[in-house]
């Protein structure tokens, strides 16, 4: 890997990690067109510990006020909602990592977080016509594990976590806003353990 290639693909990871688009599913498709073989999981999850500086900068506040009371409601139940998906992520480590070399299954994965989008945004709309939806302090362990098992299978690349965490908290129940909090702070310790899991 050149450091064209690179700064390239840290840009693919920038522009993709805030989208439900998948960045990890783009990184694999640019490193396909590029010809990179090596290393393609252990390079998407080093620049996903970029986007984690990002995001703690711009929740800051948020988080300081969660890590203040780290037995509170909502970190209780970010914990819980991480559980599922270190599960998945252990069980199917091996295929994973396949996924990630081969690039198998990228268009279906794609499709797949399109219709899960298209979905859970068209219940939503009704959700929303009904009554208010669920504030993030109302996230209950339901929920919780709903949106971890979410985030589980967008361990697959090509599959959006923060597309298909949304999704699962807008199926939950949560108003826009809530869904979209709960899953970027839901993504702090995944990332974290994911890094830490590749160094050693």
């Amino acid at each position: 890997m050149t450091a064209v290639q690179a700064l390239i693909l840290g840009i693919v990871q920038g522009l993709g990690e805030f989208l439900p688009i998948s960045s990890s599913g783009h990184l694999v498709l640019v490193q396909k067109l590029f010809g990179i073989e090596e290393g393609a999981m252990s390079f998407d999850i080093i620049v996903h510990l970029g986007t984690l500086v990002s995001l703690c900068v711009v929740m800051r506040k948020q988080i300081f006020a969660y890590l203040r009371a780290p037995l509170g409601h909502v970190p209780r139940m970010v914990v819980l909602a991480t559980v599922p998906t270190v599960v998945i992520a252990l069980a199917f480590n091996s295929i994973l990592e396949g996924l990630f070399e081969t690039g198998f299954g990228l268009g279906f994965c794609f499709l797949y977080t399109a219709a899960i989008l298209w979905f859970a945004e068209t219940h939503n709309s009704g959700v929303e016509a009904r009554r208010e939806g669920k504030r993030i302090e109302a996230v209950s362990p339901r929920d919780a594990l709903l949106v971890g098992i979410s985030q589980g299978i967008a361990t697959i690349p090509a599959v959006s976590r923060s597309g298909s965490t949304i999704a699962g908290g807008l199926l939950s129940g949560l108003r826009r806003e809530a869904a979209i909090e709960f899953a970027f702070l839901m993504s702090i310790p995944v990332t974290l353990m994911a890094v830490a899991f590749d160094l050693l």
